[in-house]
C-alpha cells in the first residue's frame, strides 16, 4: 500500500470551541486553555474522521498555534508538526528542525523591530477607536514571528472593525493579513505553511524512497496555498473556504 501523509490544520478543522458546535452535540475535549480547562472540542463526526485518517495515514499538524498552544492539544501525534504559520517545524522528538529553524531565523531577522512597531500602531488605533481587543507579538523558540489581536468579547465585532481600519490605514502593507473568527494576524511574507509543507514533504519523500500520497485538511483561506500543492484536500462544510466557494459559485 502506498504511504499516505496528511497535513492537517487543527482549530476549526479537527476541533473548535463549544459555542461553534450545534446545541446538544456530543463533544469530547480536544484542547485545553492556559489554566488546563477544556477549551476546544471534537464532535463525534470529527472523532470518527480523525480515527479513520490516523489509522490509514501519518498525520502532520499544520497550524498557526505556537508551541505552547500546541502542547495543550490532547490528540496524539507521532510524526513531525508545523507550527506558527510555518515558521517552526518540529521533529518527532518535538524539538525544532535545525535546518528549517536556521532558515527562518535568517528570514525573520529584518522583521523584528517592524513587528513591534506594527503592534504599537494597532494598539494605538484600537484605543482611538475604543475597540475592546488585545494584541501581542508572538515569539517561539527564540524567533519573533508575527502580531496577533483577539476580541476581548467575541460577540462585540470589534476585531472585524480593527481589521477594516488596519486595511484602510495600510498598516500591514507588505505583510500577510489573516482574519478568521477571533484572530487578526499580521504575518511576515516569509512565513508560509506552503513552504513548510513543501520542506517536510521533501524530507518525507527522501526517507520513504518511493511514491507517496499527500493530502491536506484546512478551513481558512490562509490554508488554500498549501492545500493546493497536495494531491487531495479535505475542507469542512461550514468553513471559511467553503463559504467563499459557495459565494463565488452562487450556490
Amino acid at each position: 500500500m502506498m504511504p499516505m501523509y496528511g497535513f492537517v490544520d487543527l482549530d476549526d478543522t479537527l476541533f473548535q470551541t463549544a459555542k461553534k458546535c450545534a446545541p446538544g452535540e456530543e463533544l469530547v475535549p480536544a484542547a485545553l486553555d492556559r489554566e488546563g480547562r477544556p477549551l476546544s472540542f471534537m464532535t463525534r463526526r470529527q472523532q470518527a474522521l480523525f480515527q479513520w485518517l490516523a489509522s490509514s495515514a501519518t498525520l502532520i499538524p499544520t497550524t498557526a498555534r505556537n508551541s505552547g498552544a500546541f502542547g495543550r492539544v490532547l490528540l496524539p501525534w507521532s510524526h513531525r508538526a508545523i507550527l506558527d504559520y510555518g515558521a517552526v517545524v518540529l521533529r518527532e522528538d518535538h524539538t525544532p528542525d535545525p535546518a528549517w529553524h536556521g532558515r527562518m531565523d535568517e528570514a525573520l531577522a529584518p522583521y523584528e523591530a517592524a513587528l513591534g512597531r506594527i503592534h504599537g500602531e494597532m494598539t494605538a488605533l484600537a484605543a482611538r477607536e475604543v475597540l475592546a481587543v488585545r494584541g501581542r507579538v508572538i515569539e517561539d523558540f527564540g524567533l519573533t514571528l508575527y502580531v496577533v489581536f483577539k476580541n476581548v468579547d467575541p460577540a462585540s465585532g470589534d476585531l472585524a472593525r480593527l481589521h477594516r481600519r488596519v486595511r484602510e490605514e495600510g498598516m500591514a502593507t507588505g505583510y500577510s493579513l489573516f482574519f478568521n473568527d477571533n484572530n487578526l494576524a499580521v504575518v511576515p511574507s516569509c512565513l508560509d505553511k506552503r513552504l513548510a509543507v513543501a520542506y517536510v514533504l521533501e524530507e518525507v519523500r527522501r526517507a520513504e524512497g518511493e511514491p507517496l500520497l499527500a493530502f491536506g485538511m484546512g478551513d481558512s483561506l490562509s490554508d488554500v496555498p498549501y492545500l493546493a500543492g497536495l494531491d487531495f484536500a479535505l475542507v469542512p462544510g461550514g468553513s471559511q473556504i467553503m463559504t467563499s466557494l459557495r459565494e463565488a459559485l452562487h450556490v
